[in-house]
């Protein structure tokens, strides 16, 4: 891996040196997940982008999905996404039926056939990000835990950012907000002090562009 500098993104030095170290743990198979939490606005997304950079300078296969504040989103979406895009020839991911989700059996079966692909099939290193949990559907958290469970043994880094939501707006992201911190390391942002705002220009952030949700997807 290259050298490792932290200033080049202003103002979440700390944040960014965490990140990176787990990158280097995972290269060297020793995975996991990390969650950045905080208000909107606070510069969750925008981190996640600047490692997603640093992962793919390290050779780090890089997969970005999104969830999204809408009934029409069928479960697991954001999964559908990530391992979409780590496809690849000879390496073809398990489907994720929806109606599984929400069965026990079905859901166990289905998550198992996405670790032991994630295991034996993706590419590696790779990191996944999941913006936006707090939208998340019961399914596309549950299979989060069951990869967090099985990153430490793999050459794998989930990152997730999510912001504080009402109950009652994210019924399932509250019950398992608890559980997120447990699977994983918490990387709560706070806000920066005046001219401490990360340096992030319009162009790197159009590199990672937001996945958009399936109705606008054509086929």
């Amino acid at each position: 891996m290259e050298p490792r500098t932290f200033m080049s993104f202003v103002g979440r030095v700390a944040e960014l040196r965490h990140l990176v170290d787990r990158l280097e743990r995972a290269a060297a198979g020793g995975g996991g997940m990390v969650l950045l939490s905080g208000e909107p606005g606070i510069g969750k997304t925008a981190l996640a982008e600047h490692v997603a950079g640093r992962a793919r300078s390290f050779g780090f296969a890089v997969a970005w999905s999104a969830c999204w504040e809408t009934a029409a989103v069928p479960a697991l979406w954001p999964w559908t996404q990530l391992l979409g895009q780590l496809a690849g020839p000879g390496r073809e991911p398990p489907e994720l039926a929806s109606e599984a989700a929400d069965a026990d059996t079905g859901r166990v079966e289905q998550f198992e056939r996405v670790t032991d692909w994630l295991r034996h099939a993706a590419p590696a290193p790779a990191l996944l990000v999941i913006d936006d949990l707090h939208w998340a559907d019961a399914g596309t958290l549950a299979l989060l835990g069951h990869v967090a469970a099985v990153a430490p043994s793999l050459r794998l880094l989930v990152v997730g950012t999510a912001r504080p939501v009402e109950t009652s707006a994210a019924p399932a992201f509250a019950d398992a907000s608890g559980q997120l911190r447990r699977w994983g390391d918490a990387v709560e942002l706070h806000g920066l002090s005046p001219g401490r705002s990360p340096t992030w220009s319009r162009r790197q952030r159009a590199g990672t562009p937001r996945p958009p949700p399936p109705e606008a997807c054509t086929t």
